[in-house]
């Protein structure tokens, strides 16, 4: 990891707030990482407004919880920014304020928790883009993405920080994704790897190779399921004879089943499986349809730029051929 200072005020004060934030989580969601790489793709692409070479910046949302000093970073989203050459972007403050209303309207239990860049390192102008997000998100984090992860790492090329006493402090965070979550990713990124030696793909992904693993998991539990019902069989007919830490074993691995009959007629279990299902299924489909309103939206943009350069190069030729 980086060392990264700037000078800033006395050590004491920057030590005291290191020491206040010990054993702070936060944990980063792939969402978040996918769609800053998704912002990142398609300025350097040219998919764009923006120039190629422009900076990636965005504003971070998720969840905080102060009694257990956690915090999630869940999703990410571009902001506006206006750049000269050679000065420090300043971001639009009427663009970071709608964005956080509009996020707070669709997801009420989420907060803007920071913002993200994407580049190699951290530079001395990312304070100032820092102080000017301070005027939006309380004590904001800072997510660096890198472009050019080193060779052989087997880490992602993410970094995280805080502001401390003016000088950035790089900082742990774990990955975690929900179910629904990396099915979804999983479904809108495409993801495959080779099915077999010779590097093709027999179109699974490593959505079937989860589930391979979870549909073996469920077959080995239920054999273990089946002795277990057999010997208590046994045990009823007297045919063996009873183990009582087995059986009391038994009647606390019952009781911990949520087997309460609903109003449907079904289970609790069966309900909140269900509604996991549905769940997911609806994030998937939410998912495509953003994926597919990006790209409308980028072939929209692409077709206005080359609508105005074939206008400019029609008057163009129609001043040319007058002067002659």
């Amino acid at each position: 990891m980086m060392d990264v200072e700037y000078q800033s005020g006395g050590a004491g004060e920057s030590d005291k707030k290191e020491d206040e934030k010990d054993g702070r989580i936060v944990k980063l969601h792939p969402l978040a990482i996918m769609t800053i790489c998704d912002h990142y793709t398609r300025v350097s692409s040219g998919g764009s407004t923006l120039p190629r070479d422009s900076i990636v910046v965005g504003i971070l949302f998720g969840t905080r919880d102060s009694l257990a000093c956690a915090d999630s970073i869940v999703d990410a989203v571009e902001i506006e920014f206006e750049t000269r050459k050679g000065v420090t972007p300043t971001i639009v403050a009427s663009s970071i304020k709608m964005k956080i209303e509009l996020h707070a309207e669709v997801f009420p239990l989420q907060e803007a928790v920071g913002w993200y860049r994407v580049g190699d390192a951290v530079e001395a102008s990312d304070l100032t883009v820092q102080s000017q997000i301070v005027a939006h998100v309380a004590d904001p984090l800072f997510v660096l993405v890198r472009t050019e992860p080193e060779d052989g790492a087997k880490e992602v090329p993410v970094s995280l920080y805080e502001a401390v006493g003016g000088a950035f402090v790089a900082m742990d965070f774990e990955l975690e994704a929900s179910e629904p979550e990396r099915i979804a990713i999983e479904h809108v990124a495409k993801a495959r790897r080779p099915a077999n030696a010779a590097g093709t793909d027999d179109g699974g992904g490593a959505l079937k190779e989860q589930l391979q693993s979870v549909a073996s998991s469920i077959d080995s539990m239920r054999v273990r399921v089946d002795a277990l019902v057999d010997y208590l069989r046994k045990v009823e007919a007297k045919e063996v004879q009873p183990d009582q830490k087995l059986l009391r074993q038994a009647v606390a691995l019952v009781k911990i089943l949520p087997a309460i009959p609903s109003a449907k007629g079904g289970t609790v279990l069966s309900e909140e499986f269900r509604r996991e299902f549905d769940d997911t299924l609806t994030i998937s489909y939410l998912s495509t349809i953003a994926k597919t309103a990006v790209s409308l939206r980028t072939y929209s943009e692409k077709s206005k730029l080359t609508e105005a350069s074939s206008g400019t190069n029609l008057t163009s030729t129609r001043i040319r051929r007058g002067l002659h």
